[in-house]
């Protein structure tokens, strides 16, 4: 098993609660982070999805985990599918 880091941890902890902060507000103002589905929100999705890894919750972040929950962040998947820790 890799050995844990722990700036790197917190480094990537921070890295994502501030990019979980501005896609927020894009999704407060339009369906997708940039208004239409493109790549910024093919590229964001990953890390967006995976915020248990980073020990984060959604709570703070009512507009990701609605994103999530309707499949807004990445149309191509079935809502039912994912699994959003409440």
């Amino acid at each position: 098993m890799p050995e844990k880091i722990p700036y790197a941890i917190g480094r990537n902890c921070r890295e994502t609660a501030f990019l979980c902060g501005l896609r927020n507000g894009a999704l407060a103002e339009n369906e997708f982070i940039a208004g239409d589905y493109f790549i910024g929100d093919m590229a964001c999705y990953p890390r967006i999805v995976r915020h248990e890894w980073q020990e984060m919750e959604l709570k703070n972040y009512g507009y990701i985990k609605v994103g999530l929950t309707e499949s807004r962040l990445d149309p191509r998947l079935e809502p039912h599918k994912l699994e959003v820790s409440q």
